[in-house]
């Protein structure tokens, strides 16, 4: 299941990709999130995750070029969902700081134990893939484990307007 991914999100054909702007504008990385949450809809309901993404109301622009973006955070996104536990929770914040826009994807273990929280090393070939793909873009990534939750923390460089 999929929640909270707002309808003022969407993608409007003029736009790159689908990471929302127009091709004067830098994209921003909200709607880029939430649109390829859309297109991992089938991967979530086969897995029966549920997927909690809360953005800001505010445009998160980042210095990426739309498409690339895009591609990349899908590939990330579904790489990710596909090493968490059927039935698994996982919660997806997106906020602006002074200079970078942030993601946090935490996963919280299960009170009954069942969910298995992989370590870092149990990581696949194409997680880190999807990571390199999006390093490669500016972003840096922190991944920490412990046994209450996973917490994975992407820094992208905001976009910075010429005046």
């Amino acid at each position: 299941m999929l929640a909270a991914v707002q309808d003022d999100l969407t993608v409007n054909p003029r736009q790159n990709a689908g990471c929302c702007s127009e091709p004067e504008n830098a994209p921003d990385f909200r709607c880029c999130v939430a649109n390829a949450l859309r297109g991992l809809e089938g991967n979530i309901s086969a897995r029966n995750l549920t997927v909690l993404f809360s953005p800001p109301p505010e445009r998160t622009e980042v210095g990426a070029e739309p498409n690339a973006l895009y591609s990349a955070m899908s590939r990330f996104l579904g790489a990710a969902f596909a090493r968490e536990d059927a039935g698994q929770r996982v919660e997806l914040i997106v906020w602006r700081s002074l200079s970078d826009v942030r993601m946090a994807m935490v996963t919280l273990a299960r009170p009954d134990g069942a969910t298995h929280l992989r370590m870092a090393e149990g990581v696949d070939g194409e997680y880190f893939a999807a990571l390199a793909g999006l390093e490669s873009l500016g972003c840096y990534a922190t991944l920490s484990t412990s046994p209450l939750a996973r917490h994975l923390l992407l820094i992208l460089p905001a976009h910075t307007r010429a005046d």
